[in-house]
């Protein structure tokens, strides 16, 4: 995938509701305004409508911008993709996470997603289903999982390697601070955000920013490829290794679950 199937799979399925919501329109409130008569029933009606007429909207805007990106040429990739400096941030409908992550020139370098998506969990609301054990997998290009994230309750998040080792435990301490331990090092970072989550940033004890999420901050040459300037970037400081780049992913996982639920 890249980032114009990103665009053409929202539009599919922003269309998909669209033509959803006019169903209980034709099926139900059509025949029963035709049998009773009662003018009240358009009442029932308008909701759908608007939900369809919105949905309808999207669909537009990511046609519009799966044909004005560039096209975008396919080069497989087997590297780390927590190397990479910068990452742009999308979600898809998920039980509680799915983040695509894709270069600044619109190639997927990888995807944080429940590791299990049972079907009950898609309507189970926020507060009763942020307290159950989850699993997620942090997976390449090609699909290839790499780390394993293990959430308890709302707190602790363990992270896993590919052969079930596990590399480090993060705890969130409070709204601001998160504890990770390093061997038998304990590290304390802060999360600082700004009003609606538009610049996050992961910074040490030493106020040094070693992560980061901004929207509408996007250098001009990525427009090329991606369309929308309100697009989340991830940067991670060039100086950090894996652990420190999984421990800051294990933060994305508590800030970003149920974006898209």
């Amino acid at each position: 995938m890249n980032i114009q199937m990103y665009y053409r799979n929202a539009a599919n399925t922003a269309f998909n509701g669209s033509m959803a919501a006019l169903l209980p329109v034709i099926v139900v409130i059509l025949p029963l305004l035709t049998i009773l008569q009662k003018k009240e029933l358009v009442l029932l009606a308008i909701p759908f409508l608007i939900y369809s007429f919105l949905s309808y909207q999207f669909y537009l805007v990511y046609v519009k911008r799966s044909l004005s990106s560039e096209e975008i040429k396919r080069i497989p990739s087997a590297d780390d993709l927590l190397k990479n400096e910068h990452m742009l941030l999308t979600f898809l409908p998920a039980p509680s996470l799915r983040m695509l992550m894709f270069s600044p020139k619109g190639q997927l370098k990888g995807e944080l997603r429940d590791y299990e998506q049972n079907a009950f969990r898609w309507f189970l609301p926020y507060f009763a289903d942020q307290w159950f054990s989850k699993v997620y997998g942090l997976y390449d290009s090609e699909n290839s999982l790499t780390a394993t994230f293990l959430r308890h309750g709302n707190k602790t998040i363990e992270v896993y390697g590919q052969d079930d080792e596990t590399l480090l435990t993060v705890k969130k301490v409070n709204k601001k601070m998160y504890k990770w331990n390093n061997g038998n090092q304990e590290l304390q970072w802060e999360v600082h955000s700004e009003a609606l989550f538009t610049d996050i940033r992961i910074k040490n004890d030493k106020n040094q920013v070693l992560g980061r999420v901004r929207k509408g901050w996007m250098p001009l040459e990525w427009e090329k490829y991606i369309k929308d300037t309100n697009t989340p970037v991830l940067s991670f400081d060039n100086h950090l290794n894996r652990k420190e780049r999984l421990a800051i992913m294990a933060i994305v996982v508590h800030l970003f679950r149920y974006r898209n639920h």
